[in-house]
């Protein structure tokens, strides 16, 4: 099919478009494949872009007394567009067209297939979210669960995804045998592990009991497998329990008591998705109407019963984070298919429960995770919205994700300092599920999306969330790089210099040699490089989309001296590290690298395509004497020494380079070496400040190691009582201090192989608690700046309770804990 054949009026001029409904200009109108465009044409120019796709209902309003009529467009997110064509022709021509166009079926006729982005970087945000990666980030807190591919090739079932985190008892045989117990095969999976109470959070579809009891044995295995050694559990059932019996005559049902006695059952309605878009437009109706009274529009607010199903969910998710975080105990929830309100309770439980969910990152990776993975019939369900006729509708659409956007709208505005993003990322969120560019919500399960060929056709609405162009509308806070001197005389708590930026920092490194210049990393990945001296124009003067997520680390070299600031590099959360080129305050892609899993130790399990996933780094140090030699550490505790010189090329990556507007760089594995890993990630590697050979790491487990480079197992193991979060060694001591995860400095004095504790340690003041610290490198003393959790930099002399030592002294202690072959590479 063409799409000139449905358009058999490309352009109109003279017409009036009223948008909002009380303001209007007349316009010309154009009409492409995809879009219906509106412009004034004037100085003051004004355009309306609206995709078909976004348009719910079309209206023909006949003039009475002359040709022509109003074509009126009812969109999906809601909006009302009127235009005033005259003339017989052109306005059953352009209505005829809106309602051909706004009614495609074939996804593959849909805009996402037809757009074309540009970006700094290609990353069309398809590969960000990987159940290797969550996998491996659970391993930090457990290993009683495994990745199971039992639904390769959707053979188990059709609205799962192909990999799934079970319990590690369970095998693949018994997987199968529970997918034929369950409706459409939604066997229990692993939806949350609450890392501080230790519970779970299982999903599922209803047992098929019937009427005769049917029992599963391997069912009742997989959940009794969650609970711990006398530990009970719920099931959330999301059905009256009437409508949980009446499923038993028609096959379904639910868990009984005898068979699973270590359950209690709680019923926690809420109402079937038939129900939610009458309720929705009867909604929408009220909203529309300005001229009704105010009690008669909350008396219509009230009927329409939108903010009843909106306490209905919460209410069941404040139920099962209770559960779970009060009562130590694991939930599973399930409705009928387990496609709709299952999924609007786990998501939003998860959102109460886990800080992260309420990033824009870590919202991306639960919608991905808990909704498109999960087998949300997106196509299906948004197919229209609250404007459609009752007569037009089927049961199947309704506007369950809007349901669930709506309660964390409410959950926002009760705690808006614990979200990152506000009210317009959520909004945005909304408008993409019913009509847009990209193609992350075409489909209904991720097999559709896989045999449509999506992730190569079309891209990913994370693309946009990514790019740091829209922080200032989503975030919920100003973001600044603040300044001090240390040497000022008054006024010490005031910044010298603030500087606004447009991401949340997330790491800050300066110029080795001009102490005016500054690099900032971001939570969204971006870097920019800003001078201070510019204090009449703008002071950051380039900047780059560098890393998909976080930017753990920073660091100057300067390998190439013609270039006037050297080289940066930067590494992140995604498991790449580039090297950026600065010259004539510009910032070009020089090199490219990856770290990926088929490099990870054994004692790291990560299964799947090794070649494809990435695994997060979290730390990096260079040597003090050979700038192309640095240690990293990663997300899982994995230890790598790597070469900027011996890098190799990456051999089967589906994405093997990286497309800037420069050129195309090619990523390579910089690896060289490999070390004893941590049993948790990695939250900081240091070189030694005096020795080439020696660094230091620690992490989650507890632990804080002394390797030499040349020496896979670390000489020295000292076992801490609390996880470090941050470390630095001293430039003029051998000691090496870092915070703790109770909030205690702690500092540990490396003279031998023998150390098993901390030297000393101390405390903030009461109901204070130390967040990082760093050296002041420019003291005699021996001084320490501390981040604390009231957002106070604290300097803390050490000079008196540690033995300082001039470099040589610090050096012979370090070379004393090698060998005279480690010392002499």
């Amino acid at each position: 099919m063409e799409f000139a054949e449905l358009i058999k009026t490309p352009k109109l001029d003279a017409i009036r478009v009223a948008y909002p409904i009380d303001q209007s200009m007349e316009a010309t109108l154009c009409i492409t494949s995809h879009h219906l465009i509106v412009s004034s044409r004037s100085d003051t120019t004004q355009e309306l872009w609206l995709l078909h796709s976004m348009v719910d209902i079309v209206e023909r309003k006949p003039n009475v007394n002359s040709s022509g009529g109003t074509v009126v467009l009812k969109c999906k997110d809601f909006r009302i567009i009127e235009l005033e064509i005259n003339g017989w022709m052109e306005f059953n021509n352009v209505c005829n067209s809106m309602e051909w166009l706004s009614n495609l079926d074939d996804p593959r006729l849909l805009y996402p297939h037809f757009y074309r982005a540009m970006y700094d970087l290609v990353e069309n945000g398809w590969n960000a979210f990987r159940i290797e990666t969550e996998f491996s980030n659970l391993l930090m807190f457990s290993d009683d669960w495994r990745i199971s591919y039992v639904n390769k090739d959707f053979a188990v079932c059709p609205s799962y995804p192909e990999a799934v985190i079970v319990p590690k008892p369970i095998d693949d045989d018994c997987l199968a045998s529970i997918a034929s117990f369950r409706c459409l095969g939604r066997f229990p999976v692993l939806s949350y592990f609450h890392r501080t109470a230790k519970t779970v959070l299982l999903r599922s579809g209803q047992p098929m009991v019937g009427t005769n009891s049917k029992r599963c044995k391997d069912d009742e295995k997989l959940i009794n497998t969650v609970l711990g050694s006398g530990k009970r559990g719920y099931i959330i059932e999301t059905r009256t329990q009437n409508l949980a019996q009446l499923a038993r005559t028609k096959g379904g049902g639910f868990e009984p008591e005898v068979h699973y006695p270590l359950w209690r059952r709680v019923h926690k309605p809420i109402d079937r998705h038939s129900t939610l878009l009458d309720s929705l437009s009867k909604l929408i109706e009220a909203c529309n109407d300005t001229k009704t009274s105010m009690d008669k529009w909350l008396s219509r607010l009230e009927s329409c019963g939108w903010l009843t199903h909106i306490k209905d969910v919460l209410s069941s998710a404040c139920l099962v984070a209770q559960c779970m975080d009060q009562e130590l105990a694991s939930v599973l929830v399930h409705g009928s298919e387990g496609m709709d309100s299952t999924l609007q309770v786990c998501s939003l439980t998860q959102v109460i429960l886990n800080p992260d969910c309420r990033t824009v990152h870590g919202f991306e990776a639960l919608i991905e995770r808990e909704w498109l993975q999960a087998g949300h019939p997106f196509a299906t369900r948004c197919k229209h919205s609250a404007y459609t006729i009752p007569s037009a509708r089927t049961r199947e659409q309704s506007p369950i994700f809007l349901v669930f956007l709506d309660c964390v709208y409410q959950i926002f505005n009760q705690f808006k300092c614990s979200f990152e993003f506000n009210e317009k990322f959520l909004i945005y969120i909304f408008e993409q599920t019913y009509g847009s560019q990209f193609g992350t919500f075409l489909g209904n399960c991720v097999k559709d999306r896989k045999d449509m060929n999506f992730a190569k056709k079309t891209a990913s609405v994370l693309a946009v969330t990514l790019k740091a162009s829209q922080h200032n509308d989503w975030c919920t806070h100003e973001s600044y790089l603040l300044l001090w001197s240390l040497y000022k005389t008054s006024k010490s708590d005031e910044p010298s210099i603030i500087v606004e930026t447009d991401s949340c920092g997330s790491v800050i490194s300066s110029h080795p040699t001009q102490p005016s210049i500054y690099c900032l990393g971001a939570l969204n990945g971006k870097i920019s490089l800003l001078d201070t001296r510019n204090t009449e124009n703008e002071m950051i003067f380039a900047s780059v989309m560098a890393h998909q997520s976080r930017v753990s680390h920073i660091d100057w070299f300067e390998a190439n001296k013609r270039s006037d600031l050297g080289q940066l590099v930067s590494s992140g959360l995604d498991g790449k590290v580039f090297i950026w080129r600065i010259h004539d305050k510009s910032i070009s892609l020089e090199n490219a690298f990856v770290i990926l899993a088929q490099d990870m130790p054994r004692t790291i399990p990560i299964k799947g395509d090794k070649n494809e996933v990435e695994v997060g780094i979290v730390s990096m140090s260079f040597n003090c004497e050979d700038p192309n030699i640095f240690i990293i550490g990663t997300i899982g505790g994995a230890i790598f020494q790597c070469s900027l010189l011996s890098a190799k090329r990456v051999l089967n990556k589906s994405n093997p380079t990286i497309v800037t507007k420069q050129k195309s760089v090619e990523y390579k594995n910089p690896i060289a070496m490999s070390y004893a890993s941590h049993r948790s990630h990695i939250n900081v590697v240091q070189f030694s400040p005096v020795s080439r050979n020696i660094f230091f790491s620690c992490g989650s487990d507890s632990e804080l190691r002394i390797y030499n480079i040349l020496q896979t197992v670390p000489l020295v193991v000292i076992h801490t009582d609390v996880p470090l979060v941050s470390g630095q060694w001293s430039p003029l001591s051998p000691n090496i201090a870092t915070v703790g995860a109770d909030g205690k400095v702690y500092v540990f004095t490396i003279n031998d192989t023998n150390v098993s504790n901390a030297s000393f340690s101390f405390s903030m003041a009461e109901n204070i608690s130390a967040k990082s610290l760093v050296y002041d490198t420019f003291e005699s003393n021996e001084r320490i700046a501390v981040i604390t959790s009231n957002n106070e930099i604290q300097f803390w002399d050490l000079s008196l309770t540690s033995q300082k030592n001039d470099r040589k002294h610090i050096n012979d202690i370090l070379r004393g804990m090698t060998s005279d072959e480690s010392e002499n590479p």
